[in-house]
């Protein structure tokens, strides 16, 4: 029997570069689809067809299930920051409701011209959706629990759990509704696991504070692994319309996080207390019933808490490491370093390293890496309509500096000039944005350190938080090489 053709939605994510690796493993015909990243391109299996799709434009979803005509959908394109939600309440709902919408749309306009098409479509829908429910569980939450969201993100994912309910129901697509819990995993970003071994990566070797919000948080958390697992088991077995928790089993305080790290890493931890750290309102246990799942499909997790915490930590260590070996605390000079700009194309995916200015990404990367080594954020004012600002920002994340260091890029500035090369900051010109570079990387920030502003950069940029360690402006390369 032909290995099925599969399409994931949403495959530069971190669920879906692990599921692209699995599936081509094991022989699978996958292509996948983007729009914004989360993760690095270059880090998904050659054998994997890579298509550029934006779930939030009816007639380009159309195209790619028409060109692809896949057996499984493994529906993962999201906007998945309930943080972002808050900020850009519009924009998940547009890209997490409607984007759902368009793919089962596109599916049901192709089985209505080849009624033999049957795919099975896995939604990946979320804990999120229970909101208020957990604050009252006492327990694993079981599927029949009320759907109360919190936030707009879970108001999102409980639209997609029931519009891929809808569709079952009035056109007989078979959807299966995955309701994730909290998972971790290699490239994960912005949960506690991560962020904690990020921050415990960057210790001296003898450890050394770590910042921590609330420790008394008690979360059953998943592997990666054995959430693709779940999803692939669900393909095949679950019965279409139903709803399945996946949810890890171990449940553990965030405290007992940090003697975990201590093992895996060998340093010793010390927990030093944020209050920017805490959240308004924080569920005090978040966990999964997964009898429904076991019952339909044998599957049970496979790893334990630690083995989450050392699988994270090498992937973050391992960053570090690469961060460390780039690290120049000498004042370079102004010229191209050729090892350099290798070393931040390496960073950056094709589709963000080809954009508009790679013939100066050279004479840039120097300095960059020079402002990795000096205190404070980096500010790019202007340079190339914000193509820079968006490269500085990936490779920050990807280099697991996303917490430490911002990107500020002013879209303004008036005859503004500064050349510090001790501290790491270069500029001179004047530029005004007509080239919507502001509208573009506000699109991108929920995702990347990036933080556009609106404004003249002369009066502003000395006035935030952090001093600037590197600032770049649109500038003249004659004057600058005389």
């Amino acid at each position: 029997m032909a290995e099925p053709r599969v399409l994931i939605t949403g495959v530069c994510g971190m669920v879906g570069s692990h599921m692209a690796h699995r599936l081509v493993a094991e022989g699978a015909s996958v292509v996948g689809t983007y729009t914004k990243p989360t993760t690095d391109i270059s880090a998904l299996p050659p054998g994997l067809t890579l298509l550029e799709m934006d779930i939030c434009y009816p007639q380009h979803v159309a195209e790619v299930v028409e060109r692809t005509r896949p057996d499984r959908v493994f529906h993962l394109a999201a906007q998945s920051y309930p943080t972002v939600s808050w900020e850009r309440a519009q924009e998940t709902l547009d890209t997490n409701v409607l984007g759902t919408a368009n793919l089962f749309e596109a599916i049901r306009a192709l089985r209505r011209r080849s009624p033999g098409y049957d795919p099975v479509v896995v939604s990946a829908c979320s804990s999120a959706q229970y909101g208020e429910s957990l604050l009252h569980a006492g327990g694993p939450v079981a599927e029949d629990a009320a759907q109360l969201p919190l936030h707009p993100y879970g108001v999102s994912k409980a639209a997609t759990d029931l519009l891929t309910w809808q569709y079952w129901k009035s056109d007989a697509i078979r959807g299966i509704r995955a309701r994730i819990f909290n998972t971790s995993g290699p490239r994960k970003k912005g949960d506690v696991i991560s962020d904690f071994a990020r921050r415990v990566a960057a210790l001296p070797a003898e450890g050394g504070a770590l910042r921590v919000g609330n420790l008394a948080s008690r979360r059953a958390f998943l592997h990666v692994a054995d959430l693709i697992s779940a999803l692939l088991l669900l393909a095949e077995c679950g019965a279409p319309g139903e709803a399945y928790n996946i949810s890890g089993e171990e449940v553990v305080s965030v405290g007992e996080l940090l003697p975990m790290f201590e093992a895996t890493s060998g340093k010793r931890i010390t927990p030093d207390s944020d209050a920017a750290l805490l959240r308004p309102t924080d569920e005090p246990v978040i966990a999964g019933d997964n009898a429904r799942l076991r019952a339909a499909t044998g599957w049970a997790p496979r790893h334990a808490v630690s083995d989450i915490v050392r699988d994270v930590y090498a992937h973050e260590a391992g960053a570090a490491a690469q961060l460390s070996s780039t690290k120049d605390t000498t004042t370079m000079a102004y010229p191209t370093a050729p090892a350099k700009h290798d070393r931040l194309k390496e960073l950056l995916p094709a589709s963000i390293y080809g954009l508009r200015t790679e013939a100066h990404l050279g004479l840039i990367a120097p300095w960059f890496f020079h402002s990795l080594s000096v205190p404070g954020d980096i500010a790019e004012i202007g340079c190339f309509r914000g193509t820079m600002s968006l490269k500085f920002a990936w490779a920050l994340r990807e280099l697991g500096l996303d917490r430490q260091k911002t990107v500020y890029a002013f879209d303004t500035f008036e005859g503004f000039q500064i050349n510090d090369p001790a501290g790491g900051a270069l500029g001179i010109g004047a530029y005004s944005d007509n080239d919507n570079a502001f509208d573009h990387l506000t699109r991108w920030s929920h995702v990347l350190p990036l933080k556009p502003i609106k404004g003249d950069a002369t009066q502003t940029w000395r006035e935030l938080k952090n001093p600037m360690s590197f600032v770049w402006l649109d500038l003249d390369m004659d004057v600058l090489m005389a």
